[in-house]
């Protein structure tokens, strides 16, 4: 999958529940060997399992041009070598509680982001395509 919004989410989208330019975001740095992704089915933060986090970030910068979403490069900051791999990065909206800390999107591959990644002990930085989070295309 290269960048896909949870399903559950595009509900609250269109509920006014959340406002990607507006609201905070985070995003989590996450390993597959904990985590399953359903996004489908998967509705906030509660569904990932603390022990398929490897490191959290902010997403500042951001903003909506011609349907598609950017923000500025994140940096999970001294990720620690657990022994397994970051395999994809979740953004979520930050709520006040876990019910309403909302899963946005999941990225696992794209033009300009390697994953996965080993961490080291040392920062890992997120640069963005220069299209875009996602990329909403018109048929």
């Amino acid at each position: 999958m290269l960048s896909e919004i949870y399903t559950k989410t595009l509900w609250q989208i269109f509920n006014g529940n959340i406002d990607y330019t507006n609201d905070e975001f985070a995003a989590y740095l996450i390993s597959y060997t904990a985590y399953t992704p359903d996004s489908d089915n998967d509705t906030d933060i509660g569904d990932i399992s603390d022990s398929a986090i490897l490191a959290t970030a902010n997403v500042t910068g951001k903003y909506i041009d011609d349907l598609n979403l950017y923000a500025d490069s994140i940096v999970f900051e001294s990720v620690d070598n657990t022994g397994v791999d970051g395999d994809a990065i979740v953004i979520y909206k930050k709520g006040t509680t876990v019910s309403d800390s909302f899963l946005y999107m999941i990225i696992d591959s794209s033009k300009s982001i390697t994953l996965p990644v080993t961490p080291d002990g040392t920062d890992i930085v997120v640069n963005w395509p220069v299209e875009g989070l996602v990329e909403i295309t018109k048929s």
